[in-house]
């Protein structure tokens, strides 16, 4: 994980407070509709380009305003196998050699669990295309993700981090990271928040959402929702860490407040 603030923010707060809620044709028969309960059985998973044109619209916060970065410079969207290059030196950029994701490990992510890794974007800035119309546009730049993979228990173990059962209902998060250059800019909040709405809004048999950090992120993770549930057993690298946790009813119900609110 990225570094972050402590955020003095309840979690109900902190969600209601985050991106608007989701406009898409088939948001308001989703929110109709009941959340089928836990099952043996899923849909088939959708492919990556199913997942990246149902996407656009749920994922796209330009119009977001919980964070300090500009409103319109950042959207979301699912990792694709071009980003892994750039996913991974984040990756190595951000956690120690005894804890950071190999390529192998991210590329089986993106393969594997591609609607549960989602890249956050900074949108080529427009403005300077107007004033030098004879530029080269700027592309998009990737800026943070987050990734995991479902699991059929109920807690993240070491073996979660190499293993995908698209059956399981515990979604196991592995990697929160943001562009060092871009850190300090509440984007790392943001790409989370939008992860978990988009996870809630999506997949209704992810009944739990858990990740492990370090004692000094607690705060952060929190602030997104989470609640810290205490050490883990896991070993991974030289640090504690701790069993974070959320319940994907509790942001649908977060969501469904904000749109009666009409927010």
């Amino acid at each position: 994980p990225s570094r972050h603030m402590r955020h003095a923010v309840s979690p109900l707060a902190a969600l209601a407070r985050g991106s608007p809620p989701f406009a898409t044709r088939d948001s308001a028969a989703r929110r109709a509709r009941p959340v089928r309960a836990a099952s043996g059985s899923r849909d088939p998973v959708p492919s990556p380009s199913e997942i990246a044109s149902r996407a656009v619209m749920p994922l796209d916060d330009r119009t977001g305003g919980f964070h300090h970065a500009e409103r319109d410079t950042v959207f979301f969207r699912p990792c694709s196998p071009e980003d892994l290059p750039a996913v991974a030196e984040m990756e190595a950029n951000s956690y120690p050699p005894d804890e950071k994701a190999s390529s192998e490990s991210l590329a089986f992510r993106q393969q594997n669990a591609n609607e549960f890794f989602l890249v956050g974007m900074s949108k080529s800035d427009a403005r300077t295309a107007e004033l030098e119309p004879s530029s080269t546009p700027a592309e998009d730049a990737l800026v943070s993700y987050v990734c995991g993979t479902l699991a059929s228990g109920t807690t993240l173990t070491h073996e979660t981090m190499s293993e995908h059962d698209p059956a399981g209902t515990t979604l196991c998060v592995h990697s929160v990271v943001t562009c060092g250059s871009r850190r300090r800019e509440g984007i790392g909040t943001k790409t989370l928040r939008a992860y978990c709405r988009w996870v809630a809004a999506h997949y209704e048999d992810v009944d739990t959402i858990v990740l492990l950090c370090k004692k000094h992120l607690i705060g952060f993770y929190e602030g997104a929702g989470f609640k810290m549930v205490g050490e883990s057993s896991v070993v991974h690298g030289a640090d504690q860490w701790y069993d974070m946790r959320l319940k994907t009813v509790f942001v649908r119900a977060v969501m469904e407040s904000a749109a009666e609110d009409g927010e």
